[in-house]
């Protein structure tokens, strides 16, 4: 007899899974398609290298703004609105770009989809810790943050499948549509989608000492990370490796970093369920420090090749494992703490190129990967910090999540 509530309650489960990892790839969608198709957008609306590098940089800021007050909307008014939200944000930001007849238009649109992400994170993120049990979360957030490479690849298959039909405003357009099928799946997510008591909120205020390091420690982790998804390709074809094979070894590369969050999540779950997850966490980034320091050592093609391998697996792998911790880290109000973390990644995401690419402009890739080594590394300190200061405010690192019952 009670097989049946048991299938019934990991069916809803999964839904819940399906629906958040909808949500995230979504998300980032506008960002993803206006760099696949940069060069076609650029050529139509004629924009010069900078003024299209301004706008996408406008997707950032909206991020930057926004995560915060987002957050808060989200413990507010629950997980289910606030991934609709995100929805129709997303869905009306690709719209704008479809249809945009200048460079306005655009940058008014691509900041759009920047706000609208804000919601992403802390609506996928409550939604997961309030119908999943904790032993299970791990997986979960696996899950949820490697649908953000699959977006990456889904846009790069875009340009060379239906772009190359019907165009870049037409396919752009098409994913739109995709908003509707979030929306509903939202809707459809079963219980466990309310707001937050108020004062449940307020309380929580007094956790932002303890997520500062957490989010500070994401933001050198996210500087390493978007300084290297931005240059790798060009550091292979100047290393002499033809612009296709550089495709195919970047494509790889993501692989690796989907293998890496999957990776993380396993030792949350199965191995490390109850061990110290800012441990984890610090191990990820000093083998990912380890990749870059390989990376810019490496004399040649092969060498490169073998360094890549930890530098995605655990230097792009890391991104669950942080939102894992903050929702372990604060149950009561996930929504909250997604948006004081993901402020601090947002802000290295922006940051992590423009460091990168001012350290190549006067020196070379092999210091320009050590700076991202010295990013990684900084972040397993920052977050030993947060670990204490969590223990010293009699926070505990192993909590269990809010769970949807």
């Amino acid at each position: 007899m009670t097989t049946g509530p048991a299938t019934s309650s990991v069916g809803r489960n999964r839904r819940v899974i399906v629906s958040v990892m909808l949500s995230t790839s979504l998300g980032v969608m506008p960002y993803f398609f206006l760099g696949a198709f940069g060069p076609d957008i650029q050529a139509s609306l004629g924009l010069s290298e900078v003024w299209f590098g301004t706008i996408v940089a406008g997707y950032f800021v909206g991020t930057i703004l926004f995560s915060f007050p987002a957050g808060h909307l989200g413990d507010v008014r629950g997980p289910i609105w606030t991934i609709s939200v995100a929805a129709l944000g997303v869905a009306a930001s690709l719209t704008g770009i479809a249809l945009a007849r200048n460079g306005l238009q655009l940058a008014l649109a691509v900041f759009v989809g920047g706000l609208a992400n804000t919601f992403t994170q802390p609506g996928g993120n409550a939604a997961l810790s309030r119908a999943l049990p904790p032993e299970r979360l791990g997986r979960a957030f696996a899950l949820k943050q490697s649908s953000i490479p699959v977006a990456a690849m889904i846009a790069g298959l875009a340009v060379s499948t239906v772009g190359a039909g019907i165009g870049w405003r037409w396919t752009i357009a098409l994913i739109a549509l995709l908003g509707g099928l979030v929306l509903a799946s939202a809707r459809a997510t079963p219980r466990g989608g309310d707001g937050l008591p108020r004062e449940v909120i307020r309380r929580a205020s007094g956790s932002l000492r303890q997520l500062a390091p957490l989010a500070a420690a994401g933001a050198c982790g996210s500087a390493a990370t978007t300084g290297m998804v931005a240059f790798f390709v060009d550091s292979a074809i100047r290393g002499g490796v033809s612009k296709g094979t550089a495709g195919i070894w970047f494509a790889v590369g993501g692989v690796g970093g989907v293998v890496g969050r999957l990776l993380a999540g396993w030792i949350a779950d199965r191995r490390f369920g109850r061990a110290d997850i800012a441990w984890t966490l610090a191990v990820f980034w000093v083998l990912g420090a380890v990749g870059f320091i390989l990376l810019a050592l490496a004399d040649s093609w092969p060498l490169r090749v073998l360094a890549s391998f930890p530098t995605f697996i655990f230097g792009w792998g890391w991104n669950g494992m942080i939102h894992h911790a903050t929702v372990q880290w604060n149950p009561s109000t996930p929504s909250w703490a997604t948006g004081v973390t993901q402020t601090g990644m947002s802000i290295g995401g922006s940051i992590g190129p423009i460091v990168f690419g001012a350290v190549l402009g006067v020196a070379s890739f092999r210091l320009a990967w050590v700076s991202s080594a010295a990013f990684m590394s900084l972040a397993a300190l920052l977050v030993s910090l947060a670990r204490r200061r969590t223990e010293a405010n009699g926070g505990s690192l192993t909590g269990s999540a809010v769970s949807g019952s």
